[in-house]
């Protein structure tokens, strides 16, 4: 499986260089609390492309050994990064920032129960990602609510893209609906058997994601 490592390490370097190019233009910019918060975020999930790699080059990590949880930096970037995106890109002038808060608190709470108190055990994959192996009543109920998350904030996202006037903003809202689309699909693989889904670990679509998060920023 070269093409899947070769691929994987492509996909983990863009969305590393994205992530640290907003960084640097936030940190040279503007150093607004919402920035700082995104920026912070964003070093997490690089921290995670190292953690994977050292994984994949045989090497060994203390945090990622001591303590497997490490899918909380993904939780964290990801529901930080679709906060403020859908933020700036729609919540500024329409929608107040709480009511942004609620809609994403379905997500937030997601997380939590997988990391908490599911039984996660997180190793890594033939593909340099990570495998979740849950037991299978774990495996439908996490399925069908991150379907259910990821779904409810399409639906708000297109929304987003159809009100919004300007077609620069409407091509980032695009960019960002493609990994959320992705992280349907990946739920769908944990609960159905689907041959083509399978090698889609959560190590990827969080690289797509934060792909596709740093394409909507603007810089």
């Amino acid at each position: 499986m070269l093409w899947m490592t070769v691929a994987y390490y492509m996909i983990a370097l863009m969305a590393g260089s994205i992530a640290l190019n907003n960084i640097y233009v936030a940190i040279r910019t503007d150093c607004r609390i919402t920035k700082w918060m995104v920026s912070c975020m964003m070093v997490l999930i690089v921290f995670k492309y190292i953690g994977v790699m050292l994984f994949g080059m045989g090497g060994q990590w203390y945090v990622l050994e001591k303590w497997k949880r490490t899918l909380l930096f993904s939780a964290m970037g990801i529901t930080t990064s679709l906060f403020f995106t859908i933020h700036y890109l729609y919540g500024k002038k329409r929608t107040a920032a709480h009511q942004l808060v609620l809609r994403l608190i379905p997500l937030l709470l997601f997380y939590c129960l997988f990391i908490v108190t599911a039984k996660v055990s997180i190793v890594p994959s033939a593909f340099l990602g990570y495998e979740i192996r849950l037991e299978y009543y774990w495996k439908l109920g996490l399925g069908f609510v991150q379907g259910i998350v990821l779904l409810f904030l399409v639906y708000y996202t297109y929304k987003a893209a159809r009100t919004n006037r300007d077609e620069e903003a409407r091509l980032r809202l695009i960019f960002l609906t493609f990994p959320l689309v992705l992280f349907l699909l990946d739920g769908a693989a944990q609960i159905i058997n689907i041959p083509f889904l399978q090698p889609l670990s959560i190590s990827e679509v969080v690289s797509l994601l934060a792909t596709g998060y740093g394409l909507s920023y603007k810089n």
